[in-house]
């Protein structure tokens, strides 16, 4: 899939802070861990292959956009 509109720092929607930054292939987690982890957009899942994998089933999936469940909130993308 092509992740190129994903590149960028993801905000979240109501505190407007940081959540994590994707760069190439590597998303970066707004942490003191700052450790790049690999991810992958399909079928509106997003991926994180860490430690764990870990699945983010998306609601929405758009331009300057995610949102994943209730419990993971809505990000918005920073220009």
């Amino acid at each position: 899939a092509d992740t190129q509109w994903l590149q960028g720092v993801w905000l979240d929607d109501n505190t407007e802070s940081p959540v994590f930054k994707i760069k190439g292939d590597s998303i970066y987690y707004a942490s003191q861990i700052n450790a790049p982890l690999k991810y992958d957009l399909k079928n509106d899942t997003l991926t994180i292959y860490g430690v764990e994998t870990v699945h983010y089933p998306l609601e929405r999936c758009q331009e300057q956009a995610l949102q994943s469940g209730r419990r993971h909130g809505i990000f918005a993308q920073v220009g």
